[in-house]
């Protein structure tokens, strides 16, 4: 794809986005397999599902817009996707591991965060209002699940250091 207009970005950011959603629900859907706090592996399992309504989102904007959604590989959600087989591959003690993973699905959802945040302005300036609103419907969602995240990672971290 060429990048020769402000329309061209656009698009490519969001098949990149597009990409990364499809990673993170693989990614998400692995880790709820390998850790051992429940409360993470619902965490994990909910965020899956919820990334497969966020791809039907991503799909209604590629259609507002008259474009065909395809993966692009997102190199920076693939930089974490290593990082997390790095950290499983070490084999940490259950609890470390479970601590990795959540520090690992912020850093994604941080990513998001500043994704969508960036295209609901583009959509915006492009006069492209539904498609903002629907980027923002996943904002919304992206940033929640980031915050759910951080009190999980919190609470086990306290609870690692306390020896409980």
């Amino acid at each position: 794809m060429q990048l020769n207009s402000p329309r061209d970005l656009f698009l490519h950011e969001l098949h990149l986005i597009y990409d990364a959603e499809h990673t993170i629900a693989e990614l998400a859907s692995d880790a709820a397999g390998k850790v051992q706090d429940q409360s993470l592996v619902q965490l994990l399992s909910g965020d899956a599902q919820e990334v497969g309504q966020e791809v039907k989102k991503l799909e209604q904007c590629f259609q507002a817009l008259g474009a065909q959604p395809q993966r692009m590989t997102c190199n920076a959600v693939e930089g974490i996707r290593k990082d997390y087989q790095s950290a499983r591959d070490q084999n940490p003690s259950s609890d470390v591991f479970d601590l990795a993973v959540l520090a690992i699905f912020i850093k994604i959802e941080h990513y998001e965060v500043a994704t969508y945040r960036w295209l609901i302005d583009q959509a915006m300036l492009m006069g492209e209002t539904q498609v903002a609103q629907t980027l923002q419907s996943i904002l919304v969602e992206e940033e929640e699940s980031a915050s759910r995240q951080e009190r999980l990672s919190h609470e086990l971290s306290q609870q690692m250091l306390a020896g409980v």
